[in-house]
């Protein structure tokens, strides 16, 4: 058993107003001790769409969906490979809804997933996706330059047959943290502000500054 219990909170932005959760955002309830959930760790997704195509909203609950399913349905011990495993799947059924439809309402996602398991923490991300984690005093910026939406046009989810993931792993200990975020809102802190925001005691105080600065902005 983890020395430590994790807490969480989230926010969307929706016309500039905020919301309690994002539907673009997915986390675990706790679960089970014999649960598929307990066995393979806490998850956690944030998923990112071109605002410009009508579609991306219904796309990112097909991606956040997929994910979450064949990620606890994969029999592997291994969480990097379940999360490879789900993220193929999703990007796979994303391309191919794509291409039946008009280039117009060809939606394209960057995600991040995170898993929790004790205090194992294990990332995977297809950009434009941004994570920041903070572990034994010192911050992590994943990608460590923050993602730009000319990347909806090339890498992302649902783009081609073939998606890469890029992992990371951590060990997390009380009192580190993780921020999984749009790519946009990566740029309005500096490293020392990411660092100063992520030492927060408490995610609803961490996620309360974030929505102020996004609402100054």
């Amino acid at each position: 058993m983890p020395a430590f219990e994790a807490e969480s909170s989230q926010f969307g932005l929706v016309g500039g107003m905020r919301q309690p959760s994002s539907d673009s955002a997915f986390e675990t309830p706790p679960a089970g001790l014999f649960s598929p959930e307990a066995r393979k760790g806490r998850l956690y997704i944030v998923a990112e769409t071109d605002p410009s195509v009508a579609r991306g909203r219904d796309a990112a609950e097909l991606v956040l969906q997929t994910i979450r399913r064949l990620f606890y349905d994969d029999g592997s011990y291994s969480v990097t490979s379940a999360l490879r495993k789900a993220l193929v799947a999703a990007n796979k059924v994303l391309y191919e809804q794509n291409f039946s439809a008009p280039p117009q309402r060809r939606a394209l996602v960057g995600v991040s997933c995170a898993v929790l398991k004790g205090d194992d923490l294990y990332i995977a991300q297809v950009q434009p996706a941004q994570a920041f984690v903070l572990a034994g005093g010192k911050l992590r910026s994943m990608p460590t330059m923050h993602s730009a939406s000319a990347l909806f046009k090339s890498g992302a989810v649902g783009a081609s047959l073939s998606v890469e993931p890029e992992f990371f792993r951590a060990t997390l200990a009380p009192g580190d943290a993780l921020l999984l975020c749009s790519s946009n809102l990566a740029g309005l802190l500096d490293r020392a502000e990411h660092q100063h925001l992520l030492r927060e005691p408490n995610a609803g105080d961490l996620a309360e500054r974030l929505a102020e600065l996004c609402a100054e902005q």
